[in-house]
């Protein structure tokens, strides 16, 4: 068996390697930058275009509905430790179930299934 000494920390060589660490992000951007910068050029040509292109369509126009005012109003939030989570379902704007708690019913099982008692 061998005894493993702990390592000590040389806090001197954890910084040099800290800055190296740093100094290789910073390369890395610029070479991204130097390499693919195009690419976000083309991304903006690219949404400038279909902008163009939607501001002219008829067929989007005809489908673009304005946006519906929300006329929901939320209480106030309870004053509680769990004030976060469900007290907005109790309000009835806002209920997933829109057709009740259970809107389908599970068929019973065949007689064979049943339990025997």
């Amino acid at each position: 068996m061998t005894d493993k000494k702990p390592r000590l920390r040389d806090p001197v060589k954890e910084q040099q390697m800290w800055k190296v660490y740093i100094q290789s992000e910073d390369d890395g951007a610029k070479i991204w930058k130097h390499n693919w910068g195009w690419i976000l050029d083309e991304y903006k040509c690219l949404k400038k275009t279909l902008d163009e292109k939607t501001e002219q369509s008829t067929f989007l126009a005809a489908v673009k509905e304005e946006v519906k005012e929300d006329n929901r109003k939320l209480s106030k939030i309870p004053e509680s430790i769990n004030h976060f989570y469900g007290w907005v379902a109790k309000e009835e704007d806002f209920k997933l179930e829109k057709y009740g708690p259970d809107y389908f019913k599970a068929l019973q099982l065949p007689d064979i299934f049943k339990l025997i008692k």
